[in-house]
C-alpha cells in the first residue's frame, strides 16, 4: 500500500493529480494552501505558473505510525512532464497533520489570564507617567473577567463588576473631541496615543466610541468622514458655513432575486478588492439607493442560512415563501433554515467526505468572509446570529476553550459532558478522602 506526497503533504486518495498539483504545486516550499485562493490571479484553469514548472510527486510505502525513525531505501519519484524528480528530499518519515482531524487529542488549553498578567504593557509606546496606571487596570479588567480561572472546579461566570465601572469619562470625552474634529480626520492628524490606548485598553471607552475610533483608524479618510457624519450631522458645517461632504466612489450593480446567493458570490468577487460603497439595484423594479442595499445584506444573511447548504449545526426549520400576486399561480414550496437558540456554529464535516464538498463548503465561508467585510466597510447591519464560540474563533481565541463553551455549540451534548465531568470530579474527592479508603 503507497501513499503520495507534494512536497512536505500527504495526498488524500480521492484527490486527482491536478486538484493535487493546483493545491500544493505553487512555487517555492512555503506555499501556503488555498484559502486565499480568490485573492491570487486565478481562473477555472488554476495559475499560468502551473503549466510553467515541473512538479513532482514522490510515493513511499503508507506508514501505519504518524512519525518514522529513520527514512529506509531510497524514494523513487513520478513526474508529471515525463523528467526523473530530484531524489533525497525527504529526510523523515513523518505523516503531514491533517487540519481538521488531531486523532481524539486536543491542543492543550490556555488560560486567557497569561496574556494580561504582565507588569508592561504588550507593545512599546511613548514614555508617559500614565503607562503605569495602564498597565494595573489593564490586570485588574482581566482579573475582574476571567477570575474563575484561577479556582478549579468552579465553572465560568459573570464578572464580579460591571463592565461599565471601567470606563473612564474624562478620557472618553477627550477621545470623542478628537474623533468629531472634521479637521483632523481630514488631515489624517490622528494623535499616536489615541489608537494605542484604544488596542491594549479598550475597555476605558463605550462601544460607541470603540466603533468610531475603529472606523477613523482602519478605514480611509471619506469613509471615516462619512461616519462620523451620520453619528453627528452638525459638525458638517464648519465657520465658514462650508459643507464639508466626503468624496467616495459608488458602484451600482443590478441583481436577480432568483439567483441573489449565486450572483451575491460573484459580486463579492468583484468587489473585494474595491473600496467603492456598493448600491444594489434589482431586475424590473425601479427602486434603488439605500433601501435595496439593506435589502441586499438582509436577503443574502437569509440565504446564507438555508438548510441545504449544510453550513449550519442546528434544527432545521420550515418557513413558506411569500406567494405571488396573480391569483392562479400555486403557492411556492417550503424552504428549509437552519435555527439554533444558542446561535450558528459551523456544522462539523465528515472525515470520508468527498474533497468536492470540503471546497464547496470552502468557498461559501469564504464569501461570508468577504460579505461581512464588505458590510463592516459599508456600515451595513447583517442578520446572521452566531453564537459565541465562533466569534470566538474570529478573535483567535479557541485556545482557551473549556467545556462551558459547548453550551454555544450543542447544549445537549454540553450537558452530557458537564454531567460526566462532574462524576469525575466526585470520584476524585471519594479517591482523596482518606476516611473512605
Amino acid at each position: 500500500r503507497l501513499e503520495f506526497m507534494m512536497g512536505e503533504h500527504v495526498l488524500p486518495r480521492d484527490m486527482t493529480v491536478y486538484q493535487a498539483v493546483q493545491q500544493f504545486g505553487g512555487a517555492g516550499s512555503g506555499f501556503t494552501d488555498d484559502s486565499d485562493s480568490d485573492n491570487r490571479n486565478t481562473s477555472m484553469f488554476g495559475s499560468p505558473g502551473i503549466w510553467a514548472r515541473i512538479h513532482t510527486i514522490y510515493y513511499r510505502p503508507a506508514q501505519e505510525e504518524p512519525h518514522s525513525s529513520s527514512k529506509k531505501g531510497g524514494e523513487c519519484s513520478t513526474d508529471l512532464l515525463g523528467k526523473k524528480g530530484k531524489g533525497g528530499k525527504w529526510h523523515s518519515k513523518r505523516k503531514a497533520p491533517d487540519e481538521l482531524w488531531n486523532e481524539g487529542s486536543p491542543p492543550e488549553r490556555n488560560n486567557p489570564l497569561i496574556n494580561f498578567l504582565a507588569d508592561k504593557l504588550p507593545r512599546e509606546y511613548l514614555q508617559d507617567p500614565s503607562l503605569d496606571v495602564l498597565c494595573l487596570l489593564r490586570v485588574l479588567h482581566a482579573l475582574n473577567r476571567y477570575w474563575y480561572t484561577l479556582y478549579p472546579n468552579v465553572s465560568r461566570n459573570k464578572p464580579v463588576l460591571p463592565v461599565t465601572e471601567f470606563i473612564n469619562t474624562k478620557l472618553t470625552a477627550k477621545v470623542n473631541r478628537q474623533l468629531q474634529d472634521p479637521i483632523v480626520i481630514m488631515t489624517s492628524n490622528l494623535p499616536t496615543w489615541l489608537k494605542d490606548i484604544g488596542c491594549v485598553c479598550p475597555f476605558l471607552f463605550p462601544f460607541e466610541t470603540r466603533q468610531l475610533l475603529f472606523y477613523v483608524t482602519s478605514f480611509d479618510r471619506d469613509r471615516a468622514l462619512l461616519r462620523l457624519l451620520d453619528a453627528a450631522p452638525e459638525l458638517g458645517v464648519t465657520d465658514t458655513q462650508e459643507r464639508v461632504t466626503p468624496d467616495l466612489d459608488r458602484k451600482k450593480r443590478v441583481i436577480s432575486r432568483e439567483t441573489i446567493l449565486k450572483q451575491g458570490e460573484q459580486l463579492m468577487s468583484e468587489l473585494s478588492s474595491s473600496r467603492s460603497l456598493l448600491e444594489i439595484q434589482y431586475e424590473g423594479e425601479v427602486g434603488t439607493g439605500l433601501g435595496p442595499t439593506l435589502e441586499f445584506y438582509s436577503l443574502i444573511s437569509k440565504e446564507m442560512q438555508r438548510a441545504d447548504l449544510q453550513l449550519w449545526k442546528g434544527a432545521t426549520v420550515k418557513i413558506g415563501i411569500e406567494e405571488a400576486m396573480e391569483e392562479d399561480e400555486a403557492a411556492s414550496d417550503c424552504v428549509e433554515y437552519v435555527h439554533s437558540d444558542s446561535g450558528l456554529y459551523p456544522l462539523p464535516i465528515a472525515r470520508n467526505c468527498k474533497s468536492s464538498h470540503r471546497t464547496k463548503i470552502k468557498n461559501k465561508f469564504q464569501f461570508l468572509g468577504k460579505f461581512m467585510a464588505k458590510a463592516v466597510l459599508d456600515n451595513r447591519m447583517i442578520d446572521l446570529p452566531f453564537s459565541q464560540p465562533f466569534y470566538q474563533w474570529l478573535l483567535s481565541e479557541e485556545t482557551s476553550f473549556d467545556v462551558a463553551d459547548l453550551k454555544g455549540i450543542d447544549p445537549d451534548i454540553a450537558k452530557t459532558v458537564t454531567h460526566l465531568q462532574g462524576i469525575v470530579h466526585k470520584k476524585v474527592k471519594l479517591d482523596s478522602d482518606r476516611a473512605l479508603s
